[in-house]
Formats: C-alpha cells, sequence, structure tokens
C-alpha cells in the first residue's frame, strides 16, 4: 500500500481513561500483517463518537543518510504520526526566543473569546523586542491581537494578552508553566510571554513540536501563522499593517508557524511544510541562518523518506 488510512468508529458509548483525555492525541505502534510496515494508531479525538485514523509511518529510503546541518539544533516530525524523521539535540534545553509566543497564543485561543475586545496596558518593551505599534488604552479585539502576535511576532501583542489574562505578565508566566505541564512539555519552562532571554527561560525543539501540534488543530491557528499579512484594527478605527515574519511562507511548501530571534537562542523557526500530501514539523533553534537551514532540512526529507 502507498498509503494506509482507516478510520474506525468508537463504539458510542466508549468512555476513555481521563490519563488519555488529558493528552490530545496518543499514538501506538503496530506491525502491518499485510506488509510488516509500521504503521501508527492516532486517536485524534478522545470525544465518543469520534474517528481513530491509523496513518503508515514514514519509512527511510537510504538509513545511512543523516541530517546534520549547522543549527545547535534541528528536530523534524511527521505530523500525522509523531514520527520523528530527524533529531539533533532536539531534547536538549535551550532559550527559545519569540518560539514562546505559542504559548501566548495556546491559552489565549483557550481562555479568551476572539472577538472580546480588550483595552492595551501600559507596557514597556526592549528596543530590540518585535511590536506591531500598539497604543496604551487602544482598544482591538483578542482576534487581531492573535494576528499580530503570530504573524509580526508582536510583544506588545503578547504583553497586552497577558495582562488580560492574569493581571500582569510575571502572573502570566506561572500560568504559562501550569499549561505546560498539562500537556506534557517536561523540559520547558517560562518567566515571561515575550521570549526575553533568561537564564530559567527554555524550552526543547520535542517539547515545542507537542505545543505546535496541539495549536495546529485550531482552524483559526493555522490562519493565522499561514498568512503572508494582515491588517489590525482597533475599535477607532486605528490600522496596523502586519508582515509576516517567516520568510519561507509560500502556502506551497511552507504554511507557518513561528520565527524567533534573540541574541542566546539565535535564529530559530518552526515551520509546517507539506512533503507530498504529508505534512511535518520542522524545528531549528540556535541557527545562523534558520530560513536556509530549515529549507535544506525539508529538501533533505523529501529526498531519504517516502509514505
Amino acid at each position: 500500500m502507498t498509503k494506509a488510512v482507516i478510520i474506525i468508529l468508537i463504539i458510542s458509548d466508549l468512555i476513555l481513561p481521563k490519563s488519555l483525555a488529558l493528552k490530545i492525541e496518543d499514538h501506538f505502534i503496530k506491525n502491518n500483517p499485510e506488509n510488516g510496515q509500521k504503521i501508527a494508531v492516532t486517536l485524534t479525538n478522545q470525544v465518543k463518537g469520534k474517528p481513530i485514523s491509523i496513518h503508515k509511518t514514514p519509512s527511510k529510503v537510504n538509513e545511512q543518510s543523516i541530517y546534520s546541518g549547522s543549527s545547535e539544533i534541528i528536530y523534524a516530525i511527521d505530523l500525522n504520526t509523531n514520527f520523528v524523521l530527524t533529531d539533533k539535540n532536539g531534547q536538549q534545553k535551550f532559550p527559545m526566543a519569540s518560539l514562546t509566543k505559542l504559548m501566548t497564543a495556546h491559552i489565549a485561543f483557550n481562555e479568551l473569546d476572539l472577538n472580546k475586545i480588550v483595552t492595551v496596558p501600559n507596557y514597556n518593551l526592549n528596543s530590540k523586542d518585535s511590536r506591531m505599534g500598539l497604543i496604551p488604552g487602544e482598544k482591538m479585539s483578542v482576534r487581531d491581537l492573535l494576528y499580530g502576535l503570530l504573524v509580526q511576532s508582536a510583544g506588545d501583542a503578547a504583553l497586552t494578552l497577558a495582562k488580560e489574562i492574569s493581571g500582569n505578565d510575571t502572573e502570566f508566566a506561572k500560568l504559562m508553566n501550569a499549561k505546560a505541564k498539562e500537556i506534557d512539555l517536561t523540559d520547558t519552562n517560562f518567566t515571561n510571554s515575550i521570549g526575553i532571554d533568561d537564564f530559567n527561560h527554555h524550552s526543547t525543539a520535542k517539547d515545542l513540536a507537542g505545543l505546535t501540534r496541539t495549536l495546529i488543530l485550531k482552524t483559526d491557528f493555522r490562519n493565522m501563522v499561514s498568512s503572508k499579512s494582515y491588517i489590525a484594527k482597533s475599535e477607532s478605527g486605528l490600522t496596523h499593517a502586519l508582515e509576516n515574519t517567516n520568510k519561507l511562507l509560500d502556502n506551497k511548501l511552507v504554511f507557518g508557524v513561528k520565527t524567533g530571534k534573540t541574541d542566546a537562542a539565535g535564529e530559530c523557526l518552526i515551520s509546517l511544510a507539506k512533503v507530498g500530501d504529508h505534512e511535518i514539523l520542522t524545528v531549528v533553534m540556535g541557527s545562523a541562518n534558520r530560513f536556509t537551514e530549515t529549507q535544506n532540512l525539508i529538501n533533505w526529507i523529501k529526498v531519504n523518506y517516502k509514505w
């Protein structure tokens, strides 16, 4: 088989254990009796009556081929099965720069109505921090703040959302850590909503890939990170023109997700890409050229794996 996707309906009265319900997806690897190839059984939704999908795991064309690259950390997975395609220091704790904002977005999606109007507070940003140019007192929807956060990596949007949810950035960081535990990000710790370098602010490529997989389940998130540009508008009619910071975004090969860059983290990039009909996630951290590295990584996967 070139592709195995089997949908099995969970019987209507099936109740899954709490330990499973706390996870977005659980994976079980089994052998395909037809050809011995491994397949991954994915519980796509722990709500009774929803489907279970069974996907083939990708197989390597050349077992001797290894992608090393020049970045400190390089990690890639097949999105359907969570199969690791390559792993260079994927479980090493490392500064995450603005990849932090993925958790800020995750919390905002879950805590706030996208249509809620929020007042921009007074805030302080470093001169190097990305921003969308919010003015204290300006009123804007959570939706447009999230566009600013995810398209232009706006630190002022992050601080506004953090203030709205938790009262201040310090309390919001505590919530970020609580949410990280909920979704099993075991090697991640946050001290701020923006991604400012701090000894105790770190994650791993594996954890960040897991967080991104959670977010990608949301249609609104996919729409935001795939937007090359966007006009955010306040209640008074003031507009903010946003430009996506991901230079690889073309919505043909690369469909998002998030950039980051600080002195300690170097250049960082998580990308959602398509190889044939299959979606993959790549994570590059501590890079001198995140876009070239990611492009090379995607090309290597296309040549070295089949589904």
